[in-house]
């Protein structure tokens, strides 16, 4: 929870920054940021009973994870939309940035699938340099 906290914060302050003079109440930008956090943060509750009741079947019992980030990344996707689209200027700041966000991450995670997958194999290849006698070559 410390993480939404967190979240919650900076989204409130980043509206609070938005809306300064627009004459909206405190109350309508916290469950703004209260509805942006809860869309675009994992929350184990929001997976549907579905989801949940394939936990049974022999396809896995890790189901909840992926349907939650399907539905975070849409919604972070859908909220930069929005934001970028506002006209106001903080809003669309900040859509560029969960949207650069959202891009890196997607880029970052296929880099590191990548980057894991040469390790393995370059671990193979020196673990097959061994000399005929079975003990294994100094580097």
């Amino acid at each position: 929870d410390f993480f939404k906290i967190n979240s919650y914060n900076s989204e409130l302050n980043w509206l609070k920054r938005a809306y300064k003079n627009s004459g909206r109440s405190i109350e309508s930008l916290e469950l703004e940021a209260a509805d942006i956090v809860k869309n675009t943060m994992p929350n184990y509750d929001r997976v549907p009973p579905g989801v949940k009741a394939l936990r049974n079947l022999p396809i896995g019992s890790f189901v909840s994870f992926p349907a939650e980030i399907l539905r975070t990344s849409y919604n972070i996707f859908r909220q930069t939309a929005k934001e970028l689209g506002s006209g106001n200027a903080v809003l669309a700041a900040r859509g560029g940035m969960r949207g650069t966000g959202m891009v890196g991450t997607a880029i970052g995670f296929q880099a590191l699938g990548e980057m894991g997958a040469s390790k393995t194999i370059n671990v193979r290849r020196l673990l097959c340099l061994q000399k005929p006698s079975g003990a294994v070559l100094k580097m």
